[in-house]
């Protein structure tokens, strides 16, 4: 783990298990699906808007986890630009000798 990361971990910006707030579960769901695909002859027994509840709760993880995926990311390249950098000054100081 770099040093920055490191940082926003102890800070407490991140947690080091998460990059971010735990996703809770609406537990106001009437019919819980649990995440199984459904064969046709079951899909006509559910009504089509739990299947766009479903969908949406899809779509708000997906984009938990890119954003998730992108703030890990972007902590990654600031710590490699800070090595970079220090690794360039050490080169440079051990030229001055």
């Amino acid at each position: 783990m770099g040093a920055g990361i490191r940082l926003a971990v102890e800070s407490g910006l991140l947690s080091s298990s998460t990059h971010s707030k735990p996703i809770e579960d609406d537990e106001s769901d009437e019919g819980d699906m649990s995440g199984s695909f459904l064969d046709e002859e079951e899909d006509k027994d559910i009504p089509s808007y739990q299947f766009e509840r479903e969908s949406d709760k899809i779509f708000k993880l997906k984009k938990q986890f890119y954003d998730q995926r992108r703030e890990y990311n972007k902590l990654l390249t600031q710590d490699a630009r800070w090595d970079n950098l220090v690794a360039k000054m050490q080169h440079s100081a051990d030229n001055l000798k």
